[in-house]
């Protein structure tokens, strides 16, 4: 069974969406020393946060 890798929907989330891409471009122009941090309360989305990166 093939595993499924679309990026799950978030809704609410579009200023967290835009600082991972921001950062993940950084990334992949070669900068360093960029540094993201998910913290929060347990079922908030993290997890999620961290599976649409």
């Amino acid at each position: 069974m093939a595993e499924d890798r679309r990026a799950p929907v978030l809704v609410g989330r579009q200023r967290e969406t835009e600082v991972l891409t921001a950062a993940l471009v950084q990334a992949e122009d070669g900068a360093s020393g960029s540094t993201v941090l998910l913290r929060g309360e347990a079922g908030v989305g993290k997890s999620t946060l961290l599976a649409w990166a």
